[in-house]
């Protein structure tokens, strides 16, 4: 006998396959650490700055060769339905060349509107949206097999349809073809549809598959009741008690499965489950351990419900990503109801198959038998079916609240069986503290899940627009018992839908790892190159899908979705302002900048850099900002900080402020991308003061009348009196507008502290000559006088306004010691003596007259008027600490005017002002009569003696032009020199044109030759 030896020889096949097993286990190994994140895309060719473009989700070469989007075909042409970007368009096709009347004759195209969506389309003599148009419009060429076609594409939009874009689903039929002018039609087709719609009885006998449900009359008549109750409520409550006996069969290409046993009941929380009058939503599992679809639990709903192929193309990327995503396909279902021994079938045509939560959902995903977690949402829809039985409105975002967010229940999937294992109990436990904790905030998000696998989810929600996945109530969340973290479950995702906003995983806070990790997904789904690497091997399956299922709904799925989708991910992530930034205060060591994130997104601060991106900062720690955010940012500055900054002009290093903020910038990111910003520093920002300025600046606005004991306020009459006698304010006085204030005669104030009297109201101060009124301040202390923007017009007369000075306030400050703004005033009888501030009376835009009045002893100007119109007359300036009068933009009549010793001018016109008048006699002082600026003097009877300059003529600022003088009757006495006039400007004097004499006068006023100060 021959003993066969126990060691196994190790032949060549032996290792080749051992090789072969180790192979194979290392490639595993691999995937195991690399698959819980989308394939690797390079980035390098799709930057953020940079569109993804889809262009088309089926060419117009493919459509012909496969004949995709087909709705006609003649001798003389196809016509194609396409959607581009959303847009609905059809596609004319000739072969080439077009001959005849094929090339010149115009397109006629009728859309003749579906009866449910006429009311979008506004009311017209024609029962048709007529869109014809002409052949050159849009002709364009393209060869597909060494053949040459012709394409003619129309856009359907028109003015007469709500929001122009007209969908293929609003277009019962179409009535189109070719005609001319006088000829009529060359070539016609009628009752064309885009897509025949088919009913439910055709699908099913047409399909190679159909699911069959079978239940008894009674069951039928349980659900129909319970269907009833919930459309009353507006919502569906399901429990044990609603579950019927039922049995269901999948006819498909192996045959007919045997009837098996299942138990069923209505599904959704929402009426759009229920509201079809066929395709209701159930929930079905099957006894034992039987599956149809490789699933034992599954729902059989609307494709609706679901946003149609978007929730079967979602779960498609979510399993490639080696995420855990439900099996979700469709199919053709019937429901047979067993009347007295003979069954009626109900057929409910294409439904969609979505896998349930169970050990099978988990173990298809790859993954160890571990538990499912949710939110026990009852709470929530207890609250709704109130609302909806009092009428009031539901707002799903409510569900979002944070009273539901912090106390719904935790629950688990398949409770009866954990419950009753100690050991699945345990896990249970584990996993339900970890989601408390991340609800409580005791827990980050990156500490109890896996982080890959959850921002990837995160992103790719972005991606599709399929926010309603990560409403809180929505979740379910798998607890893997061999990592210890939890894992997101692809659940309702609700995808293809535009982005508003990016969309972020609940009880998230200030989870710096989370963050970080998000972005790099996000900036990997959005990229053109995932997108045609990851969804694009879709299309062929998608399209089928269209022609086969969702034509009974006349929809098809928009790409385009994904496009703006992934371009708004970009933004967010490469948004064009990131920071507001101002220098709150700086010193030798220490640079404080005011920052506020305006991105949207969190922002790491990672340095002070120079212009030229040299460092500035000295051991700055990164410092996060979240959006909205605004805090001041130190940054300590390095030894050779002031060495960055050297002077053109004096070669000397040092910070200049304000010039050198401009040099400085901030370098910035975005978490986990790694593209570096900078941002220029604003000199100054917000005011730190603003609240004490606004409260002074309302506090200015607001009357105090009251308060002083010398006003009474008569509501009846609209009159504010000012009482005789002699009183003394320390702060000011402001008298409301829509009143008339009445000054009695021997009223004397006198201003201290910097206090003003302030009316918003016309002024009426008659004095008289043995009884003036009087505004004085006795201490030099006080402040003056301001009248703005009255209704009614201000009489001053026997008024002396003495040692006063300019009001002033935080916020604004005037010029004047009186002041008259918008506020129409005659003075008369009146003197302005010894004012402390740039001019004794100032008048700003508006009428007045001056009578028989003395300004004398003015620290500035006597008079300034800013674009006013009025006149002055029998007046006398004496000793004017610069100009007598002095006006801009301002017509003006004098009359009887004498001006002694001015310290500048006796008389200035400038910035287009027109001053005419008679009997004018200046005595003394530095100038006599100036007019500059596109300004004209016109004067008869002038007196000008015993000055250094008499007259002159001259252009100051650049955007005006010269100045003109015409003098008659004049005489001048005793100046040192009469005239300068520069060229350009003119002199009239005595009817005779004075020559000019140079072109620099201005270099020879103001002082340097002529004017105050220059003696």
């Amino acid at each position: 006998m021959r003993i066969e030896n126990k060691k196994k020889r190790i032949t060549n096949s032996t290792l080749f396959y051992f090789s072969a097993g180790i192979l194979l286990l290392v490639t595993l190994i691999i995937l195991h650490f690399t698959w819980g994140a989308p394939k690797k895309v390079n980035l390098a060719v799709d930057e953020l700055d940079t569109p993804t473009t889809l262009i088309t989700e089926t060419t117009y070469e493919r459509m012909i060769e496969a004949d995709i989007n087909l709705i006609h075909r003649d001798s003389e042409f196809s016509i194609y339905a396409n959607e581009v970007r959303g847009k609905a368009e059809l596609i004319y096709v000739y072969k080439a060349p077009l001959l005849g009347r094929k090339k010149t004759d115009k397109f006629f195209l009728h859309l003749f509107i579906n009866d449910s969506l006429k009311t979008k389309s506004s009311s017209s003599k024609e029962p048709f949206l007529g869109l014809d148009f002409f052949p050159s419009d849009n002709a364009t060429e393209y060869t597909v097999d060494g053949t040459k076609y012709i394409f003619f594409t129309r856009q359907l939009h028109h003015y007469a349809f709500e929001g122009k874009d007209i969908p293929f689903n609003a277009i019962e039929y179409i009535n189109t073809g070719r005609f001319a002018s006088g000829e009529g039609r060359s070539h016609g087709v009628n009752d064309l549809k885009i897509s025949a719609k088919k009913t439910e009885e055709s699908i099913n006998k047409e399909s190679e598959r159909l699911l069959s449900i079978y239940i008894s009359e009674k069951s039928y008549n349980k659900i129909k009741t319970q269907r009833k109750a919930a459309l009353e409520k507006g919502i569906l409550f399901s429990g044990d008690d609603d579950i019927v006996k039922t049995k269901v069969t999948l006819q498909d290409e192996n045959g007919t499965t045997a009837p098996l046993k299942a138990d069923l009941r209505l599904k959704g929380d929402f009426t759009d489950h229920l509201k079809h009058p066929n395709k209701w939503s159930y929930r079905v599992i099957l006894d034992g351990n039987k599956t149809l679809f490789g699933m034992r639990k599954f729902s059989v709903q609307h494709p609706r419900t679901r946003n149609y192929s978007w929730e079967w193309l979602f779960n498609k990327l979510v399993k490639d990503a080696g995420l855990i995503g439900l099996r979700y396909e469709f199919v053709p279902a019937n429901l047979y109801i067993d009347r007295s021994g003979s069954n009626e079938p109900i057929s409910m045509g294409y439904m969609a198959i979505e896998e349930s939560f169970d050990k099978i959902l988990i173990e298809n995903n790859n993954r160890r038998e571990g538990l499912i977690l949710g939110f026990e949402e009852s709470l929530i829809w207890n609250d709704r079916a109130q609302k909806n039985e009092l009428n009031l409105d539901i707002d799903e975002t409510a569900a979002d609240g944070d009273f539901y967010r912090a106390n719904l229940p935790i629950k688990v999937y398949n409770e009866n069986k954990v419950l009753g294992d100690p050991k699945l109990t345990k896990q249970f436990e584990t996993a339900k503290s970890l989601l408390e904790g991340v609800r409580t905030k005791k827990l980050k998000v990156s500490e109890v899940f896996d982080l890959d696998k959850l921002t990837t989810y995160v992103a790719l929600a972005n991606l599709f627009g399929g926010k309603h996945g990560l409403i809180f109530h929505n979740l379910r969340i798998y607890y893997n018992p061999v990592t210890g973290k939890l894992e997101p479950v692809s659940f309702d995702s609700n995808a293809g839908n535009r982005l508003l906003d990016l969309a972020y995983f609940p009880y998230v806070s200030n989870d710096t790892k989370y963050e970080e990790m998000l972005n790099k997904k996000l900036r990997l789904v959005s990229s053109e190159s995932f997108i045609k690497n990851q969804v694009l091997p879709y299309v062929s399956q998608l399209e089928q899908l269209d022609r086969q299922v969702m034509s009974e709904f006349n929809w098809k799925i928009n790409l385009a979705v994904l496009e703006h989708n992934s371009n708004f991910i970009k933004k967010k992530l490469n948004p064009s302002n990131t920071l507001l930034t101002s220098l709150a205060d700086h010193s030798k060591n220490v640079m404080k900048v005011n920052v506020k994130n305006v991105s949207g997104m969190p922002i790491d601060i990672t340095g002070l850099t120079h212009e030229d991106g040299k460092k500035l900062d000295k051991n700055f720690p990164i410092t996060r900002l979240l959006p909205d955010e605004e805090k001041i940012i130190s940054f300590p500055l390095n030894r050779s900080f002031d060495n960055a900054f050297v002077s053109k002009k004096t070669k000397k290093a040092g910070f200049r402020y304000p010039k050198d903020v401009s040099k400085l910038r901030i370098i910035h990111h975005i978490p986990g991308i790694s593209i570096e910003k900078s941002v220029m520093i604003a000199s100054f920002g917000k005011n730190p003061n603003l609240d004490e300025n606004l409260d002074n600046y309302s506090d200015f606005r607001s009357s105090n009348a009251t308060t002083f004991k010398f006003v009474s306020i008569d509501d009846a009459t609209q009159t504010v009196r000012l009482k005789k006698g002699s009183f003394e304010i320390q702060q000011d006085l402001k008298i409301p507008a829509g009143y008339t204030v009445i000054i009695e005669p021997g009223f004397t104030l006198d201003l201290k502290n910097n206090a003003s009297f302030i009316s918003y109201s016309a002024i009426e101060a008659k004095g008289t000559k043995t009884l003036p009124i009087t505004f004085k301040s006795s201490n030099n202390s006080g402040a003056g006088i301001f009248v703005t923007n009255t209704i009614k017009s201000s009489t001053l007369d026997h008024c002396i306004f003495m040692n006063l000075s300019n009001p002033t306030n935080d916020l604004w400050e005037l010029s004047g010691a009186v002041n008259f703004n918008e506020s129409e005033v005659a003075i008369s009888n009146s003197v302005f003596e010894g004012n402390r501030c740039e001019d004794g009376l100032n008048v700003i835009r508006s009428k007045f007259s001056v009578t028989d009045c003395t300004f004398k002893n003015t620290f500035s100007d006597a008079f300034d008027g800013d674009f006013v119109e009025g006149s002055i007359t029998n007046s006398l300036f004496i000793n004017s600490g610069n100009d007598g009068i002095d006006v801009s933009g301002t017509t003006l009549y004098l009359e009887n005017i004498r001006i002694e010793n001015p310290s500048d001018k006796a008389i200035s016109a400038g910035e287009d002002s027109q001053i005419t008048g008679k009997n004018i006699q200046v005595t003394g002082g530095e100038i006599g009569i100036v007019s500059k600026d596109l300004s004209s003097v016109t004067f008869e009877n002038v007196i000008i003696k015993d000055t250094h300059l008499a007259l002159s003529a001259f252009q100051k600022k650049t955007e005006y032009g010269t100045g003109t003088l015409t003098i008659s009757e004049a005489t001048l006495q005793n100046n040192e020199l009469d005239h300068l006039i520069e060229t350009g400007s003119h002199l009239t004097l005595n009817n005779i044109a004075v020559e000019t004499v140079t072109n620099n006068v201005i270099d020879k006023m103001y002082g340097n030759e002529y004017g105050k100060s220059s003696r």
